[in-house]
Parts: structure tokens; C-alpha cells; sequence
């Protein structure tokens, strides 16, 4: 395993073809797929194989570890969705079932842990920058109260279509990132997307309706199966 490199992603979004599975039943990016897959086969034996290059593949094996060490609340906080303040603790709660090149490499990115993982991928950040530079040029004052608002997708539609600068938007979403959530918001309910929540808000609107891994059924579901779970180092 190389101990180099940054994130490419930290969560799995579905615009982002390296986070798809491979071939078979072979999953990559940030693992959130592979640890769904475990979630629903509850009575399978059979093995879920994540394979990526390093540094995902150590991204995932953290997720694990989390997963298999902490309890649901603290696996939220520790990847960036509770108080910041108990991050580094955390890690050093479950750094030992590391494997040593993975250790290595997450004891020299305290700060990134600090920060909160989920945030940290390359794509993340494209993310973020598109929500604090960009969303405030495209979407009129009120619009994030206002997309909250909405019952019904084609409510949500039918204001997107009225309100959001379209023709400004195409000249300032050049990034995957902007024609991704361009489409999503006129696509899915923002109530039910938490790919969408995200990328607007940059949180979920209720975890237990969130990437599976991070509900309180999810949670104890994978604990029960992370054995079945194989992480491996590979292009």
C-alpha cells in the first residue's frame, strides 16, 4: 500500500462513474455502495469485495473499523456529522484494528479528522465550493428555506422553474458537480435525496433516512455482517 495520495471521494455519489461497481460484485470510490450491499443481504454469506487504489481503499477500511468499534452516534460524529470535538478521540478509539499502513496514513491527516471525513474527498470540495460560491449567484434569497418547503416534487419543480436563473447558471455551472445538482433539482424530491440534501446543505436532513451505513438499523445491520466485508488494494 502507498501511504500518498488525497481522496477522491468520500462519499459515493451516483454522477460519479469511478464510484459505480465494477464488473461483478466488485464496488470502489468511498464504499458507501459496498456497505449498502452488506446492509441489504442480511441472511447472505457471501462476501462484499470493495477494491480501489489507496488511499479509498483506507477510507474504507476506517469506515469499518467505525462501524465495528463505535456505536451509530458516535460513528456520525467521528466521520463529521456531530461535534468536532471528539473526532481525533474517536479515531484513537479505533486506530488499533487498523492495519498498519492504514494507521499510518490516518495518524499523519489528524486534521482532516477534525475537519470531518465526509467533507474531505476532492469531489466534496468541489461540492462545497459550488455551495458558497456559486448557489448564492444562481438561487434567489430564501431558496434554501424554500426548498424545504416543498411536499411535492412537482412543487419543487414548478418553483425551480420560475425562480432559478437557468440561462445564468448554464454560463456558471461548468463543473460536474453544478450540471449534477442542475439535474437533480429538477429530478428528485429534496426531501428524499440525501445525495440532494447534501449538496445543498452540505448535511443530511434526517440520518435514518440517510446513507444506510448511518442509520440506527443500518448500523446494526452491517456490524452483524462486517465480516463479510473484503477490503482490497487495487486499480
Amino acid at each position: 500500500m502507498s501511504e500518498g495520495g488525497a481522496l477522491a471521494f468520500a462519499q459515493d455519489w451516483p454522477a460519479a462513474p469511478e464510484c459505480a461497481a465494477l464488473p461483478g460484485p466488485v464496488y470502489r470510490g468511498a464504499g458507501d455502495a459496498a456497505l449498502a450491499a452488506v446492509i441489504a443481504s442480511p441472511d447472505s454469506s457471501a462476501e462484499v469485495v470493495f477494491r480501489d487504489r489507496f488511499p479509498q481503499a483506507a477510507l474504507v477500511q476506517l469506515k469499518v473499523a467505525a462501524v465495528r468499534v463505535l456505536p451509530v452516534q458516535s460513528v456520525r460524529s467521528f466521520l463529521g456529522l456531530g461535534h468536532f470535538g471528539r473526532r481525533v478521540w474517536f479515531y484513537h478509539e479505533l486506530r488499533a484494528s487498523l492495519s498498519e499502513p492504514v494507521r499510518a496514513y490516518w495518524d499523519a491527516r489528524e486534521r482532516d479528522i477534525r475537519s470531518g471525513l465526509l467533507s474531505q474527498g476532492l469531489y466534496e470540495r468541489d461540492v462545497e465550493r459550488l455551495r458558497a460560491h456559486v448557489l448564492p449567484r444562481v438561487l434567489p434569497a430564501g431558496a434554501m428555506d424554500a426548498l424545504l418547503s416543498f411536499d411535492t416534487l412537482s412543487e419543487q419543480q414548478a418553483w425551480v422553474a420560475e425562480h432559478v436563473q437557468r440561462r445564468r447558471w448554464k454560463l456558471l455551472g461548468v463543473l460536474p458537480v453544478a450540471r449534477r445538482l442542475d439535474a437533480l433539482l429538477t429530478t428528485v424530491h429534496v426531501q428524499d435525496s440525501p445525495e440532494l440534501q447534501w449538496r445543498l446543505f452540505g448535511r443530511y436532513l434526517d440520518l435514518e433516512r440517510g446513507p444506510a451505513y448511518l442509520s440506527t438499523a443500518g448500523h446494526k445491520a452491517l456490524r452483524a455482517g462486517l465480516d463479510r466485508v473484503r477490503v482490497e488494494v487495487g486499480p
